[in-house]
């Protein structure tokens, strides 16, 4: 339509010849404007149609089309110093990596029907989250990777304006007081350590349906908290790039610094936390960590000691 312009000419006609017969134009004319006046037949649309069902048309407004539109990976686009590999679905990404150990790999799956977290908990795995696992070589220090995994995701996050970023040590990432992402790291053996496997459930363009089960505090989701919906490979660029560069200064000259952010920036101490202890689970509040990866705790009698990030569970 142009107005109550009728106008046919040998490549053009207004009102297009087959509008009449395409719902994709129907159904959102009748929502927008139901008054308007078709010119040629003189008689405002709303009488001359009747949609009972949308049949195969979807609004881009409806969350699942929008999510599994942004949720797409497109391998042209994605430039990461790792062998790539998408999959639609999968029982655990980390479980594959397990088996299929290659250094500088990962996996992504759209869907994990079997993932899981720390302890073995569940983590829900539907289309809308980011879900991937990825190799490590040896490293000194290890145990510190799955905490500058979490890292990785916090500046992410922070990359895109959110607020209230928190790190729960040793591996969870919060948005104030609920949690976005989780991180799993698992040692891989053959004789000797050969490497390390890194799993990362990030909840991304995930509505509260999307999350059933029994919480203390329902997770969230960077769609729930700002509304909007995230490319899944832009994100996974970033968290690479961030990863990357905080393993590079880790294991260069500014572990310091890397440590002084998680502390102050991500408020890595500010909730208590357990740790093991004579084979039982204690909670204590963390007051330092220095860079060889000792954390100083006070016990809630406020005893004071060193443990190592590994004493952690």
């Amino acid at each position: 339509f142009y107005g109550d312009v009728i106008l046919e000419e040998e490549d053009l006609k207004i009102p297009h010849k087959e509008y009449r017969d395409r719902d994709f134009v129907i159904i959102p004319l009748l929502e927008i404007e139901d008054e308007f006046i078709d010119p040629e037949r003189k008689r405002k649309v709303r009488d001359l149609f009747t949609i009972k069902t949308l049949g195969d048309v979807k609004k881009i407004e409806d969350f699942s089309f929008k999510r599994d539109v942004f949720s797409e990976f497109n391998l042209t686009l994605i430039n990461i110093p790792y062998n790539l590999f998408l999959f639609e679905t999968l029982p655990s990404t980390q479980k594959f990596l397990k088996r299929n150990f290659v250094e500088s790999t990962l996996v992504v799956s759209s869907i994990q029907t079997e993932g899981r977290g720390r302890k073995g908990n569940l983590w829900i795995s539907k289309r809308g989250g980011l879900w991937f696992s990825f190799t490590e070589r040896p490293v000194k220090s290890i145990y510190a990777l799955p905490l500058l995994s979490a890292l990785s995701v916090g500046r992410m996050l922070k990359g895109l304006g959110i607020h209230g970023v928190n790190i729960k040590i040793p591996n969870d990432v919060y948005i104030k007081d609920r949690k976005v992402c989780g991180i799993i790291s698992e040692g891989i053996f053959k004789d000797k350590l050969i490497g390390e496997v890194i799993g990362v459930g990030l909840n991304v363009n995930l509505n509260k349906e999307d999350f059933k089960g029994t919480f203390l505090k329902p997770p969230t989701s960077i769609f729930l908290y700002t509304k909007r919906f995230y490319f899944l490979d832009l994100l996974l660029m970033r968290i690479v790039f961030h990863y990357k560069d905080i393993i590079s200064n880790f294991y260069g000259f500014r572990r310091k610094e890397i440590i002084s952010e998680l502390i102050n920036e991500y408020n890595l101490f500010d909730k208590p936390f357990k740790i093991m202890k004579d084979k039982e689970l204690v909670e204590v509040y963390g007051i330092d960590m220095d860079e060889e990866l000792n954390i100083t705790v006070k016990h809630l009698d406020g005893h004071i000691e060193k443990v190592p990030l590994h004493m952690i569970p």
